[in-house]
């Protein structure tokens, strides 16, 4: 196969839309070959998909994560997955998608096969891709490179971290497929999406915060700490709620957000929207540190004493209830691959409760928290200001959307609608639009090659800048550089000032124009001349000035600005650093090529501002 032409093949389909369903179908269309599966990097998300590949495929199916072995499929280290491949004839592996695995496991595997000539193909299947492909676009353009691998799927809901317009060919154009056509799955009209919720916004009363009404203490309950996060005492990393003063990047504003989730709870008990003593299925997604999500379960356990809280993170996958004493109970949720099934067992034990579901990154992807049994949520409390920027995240939470083309009739008729509850009303235009945009590609875009301007639509999508090096090698072939040396020292037959003479003679002649102030270095109080490499000016010692020169790229230390094609940049390192007598300038110079690819190049990127 012509690598040019191996292109990537995206498979787009909505949150809980069957991507899993499609990735197994896509499994049974090619036989008589190895196909291997990263799922997010959870054991929750690796266990539900052996769950349901286990159906289609039980003794082909190997899995390999560092989770404590529970069956004859199940390894921890991939020379046990080699042998077993060919010992058993096994055909289908399942893994969590990090470092290791896409970075040492899959090569060996690679390496393997190769060496073993065996007559099958690979077809690697990488779910939730938009999470790892950015991570590792280097190590997938070298996989898809490999002759074995016959085709790489990518899965999402959020697709457009997939492209890289920069980058490599493969990762400029992609292939949409058309999942009707190729697989003969028609996109299902029994799909409850963003447009099918309620819209319930929560606005602030006049003049005042939500946490000036509800009377909630900024610092972290001790037993919150004591029993689920006690490194914030070990390592004295505080005991406050992040707040607006005190927020770091993504986590956002824990105080803020408590506040709210406070009032509005309080606000969906006095509308009855959640009773004590009735069951309901309410998802609270927290933030991302995990004291949070137990934050949340107390607010609840507080508020309700019937209530029933499930947390999901990678510490823990308990339920938690209040006791008669006023403490908190925790439960263990039985031992399923599927998650909704453990929640659904829950349920029976304990009837008659209102439900909650709560954590970050565990319900954040991948994870299926619905099914005809317990049916939809009821409501859904929805803030996450820190994420209007990142469109793919705050859309990845919505995991109250659900595909029930498989659910019994009556299973159906019941199907409740959503409230979506919100302080923000951006919260759900941001996934409403997000939603519509994949509608759109899976209408008009499938079955062809794509750019990312193509497919994203109006959609905010966060692209790499371009390592200077990189924007810059466009131009290596048209630049010509080096350095002019002069030499001031006692005993030398020409003055100090002869010498500065020739340096502006040199300066003009390269640069057409004299040296500017800006342009020389500056004298200090001890009579030194301080220049600057990549620092800020300091005063250079010769042999430390030259290895930095050294090191210095063609366009290192220049302002590069459009319209101008001559650059020339003065430097002074001196014999010794006690004496202010003897030293060497230097002056590199660049010279670019004036055409109209240069022209165009620098306009585009040192345009003036």
């Amino acid at each position: 196969m012509n690598y040019e032409c191996k292109y990537l093949y995206a498979i787009i389909r909505k949150p809980q839309e069957g991507k899993t369903f499609i990735c197994i179908n896509n499994i049974k269309q090619n036989p008589n070959t190895i196909h291997i599966i990263f799922t997010m990097n959870t054991i929750k998300s690796n266990n539900q998909f052996f769950e349901r590949a286990s159906q289609e495929f039980k003794d082909k199916l190997i899995i390999l994560n560092s989770h404590k072995k529970t069956d004859s499929s199940h390894f921890n280290n991939v020379l046990e997955v080699i042998d077993n491949f060919t010992d058993n004839k096994k055909e289908i592996l399942i893994m969590c998608c990090h470092q290791v695995r896409f970075c040492e496991s899959i090569q060996k595997i690679i390496k393997f096969f190769k060496k073993m000539n065996i007559d099958k193909s690979i077809i690697i299947h990488i779910d939730e891709a938009h999470e790892y492909i950015p991570k590792y676009r280097k190590e997938l353009y070298e996989i898809n490179n490999e002759n074995i691998i016959e085709r790489v799927y990518l899965y999402s809901a959020t697709p457009f971290k997939f492209w890289e317009k920069h980058d490599h060919l493969i990762y400029q154009k992609i292939y949409v497929v058309d999942i009707c056509e190729q697989f003969k799955i028609r996109e299902s009209e029994k799909y409850f999406g963003v447009k099918d919720a309620q819209l319930i916004c929560i606005k602030k009363p006049k003049e005042k915060e939500f946490e000036d009404i509800v009377d909630l203490n900024k610092t972290i309950p001790n037993f919150i700490i004591e029993r689920w996060d006690p490194r914030l005492q070990e390592k004295n990393l505080g005991n406050l709620w992040y707040t607006k003063n005190r927020t770091y990047f993504d986590l956002g504003k824990e105080y803020e957000f408590l506040c709210f989730l406070e009032y509005a709870f309080s606000k969906c008990i006095q509308k009855k929207f959640i009773q004590n003593n009735e069951f309901s299925y309410n998802f609270f997604p927290a933030y991302t540190r995990r004291v949070t999500h137990f934050g949340i379960m107390n607010i609840i356990l507080k508020k309700l004493s019937n209530a029933l809280v499930i947390v999901f993170n990678g510490i823990v996958s308990n339920a938690y209830i209040n006791n008669n004493k006023g403490g908190i109970i925790e439960i263990k949720l039985e031992n399923e691959n599927e998650p909704s099934k453990q929640i659904e067992n829950i349920i029976k034990k304990y009837p008659n409760r209102p439900i909650f579901i709560t954590g970050h990154i565990c319900v954040g992807m991948s994870v299926t928290l619905i099914n005809h049994n317990i049916g939809n949520f009821d409501n859904v409390l929805f803030s996450f200001p820190q994420y209007f920027k990142q469109h793919d995240v705050l859309y990845q939470m919505c995991r109250f959307l659900f595909n029930y083309i498989g659910w019994p009739i009556e299973k159906q008729d019941k199907i409740k609608k959503t409230r979506f509850i919100t302080d923000n009303l951006e919260n759900y235009t941001i996934c409403l639009k997000y939603e519509q945009q994949i509608d759109k590609i899976n209408k008009e875009m499938t079955g062809s090659l794509r750019t990312l301007d193509e497919v994203k639509g109006t959609i905010r999508v966060k692209q790499s800048k371009i390592p200077i090096e990189k924007k810059n090698e466009k131009l290596n072939k048209y630049i010509k550089s080096g350095t002019k040396i002069f030499k001031v020292y006692e005993g030398n037959e020409r003055s100090e000032k002869e010498i500065w003479d020739n340096v502006e003679k040199w300066w003009r002649w390269k640069k057409g124009k004299d040296i500017t102030k800006k342009s020389r270095p500056k004298k200090n109080n001890q009579g030194f001349m301080e220049c600057s490499t990549t620092h800020k000016p300091k005063v250079f010692q010769l042999t430390e000035l030259k290895s930095g020169l050294n090191k210095l790229k063609w366009y290192s230390n220049y302002q590069l600005v459009e319209n101008t094609y001559n650059y020339l940049r003065l430097y002074v390192g001196y014999d010794s650093l006690e004496h202010n007598t003897e030293y060497t300038i230097f002056i590199r110079w660049l010279v670019i090529d004036r055409n109209d690819i240069v022209s165009t190049f620098l306009k585009e990127n040192y345009a003036k501002k």
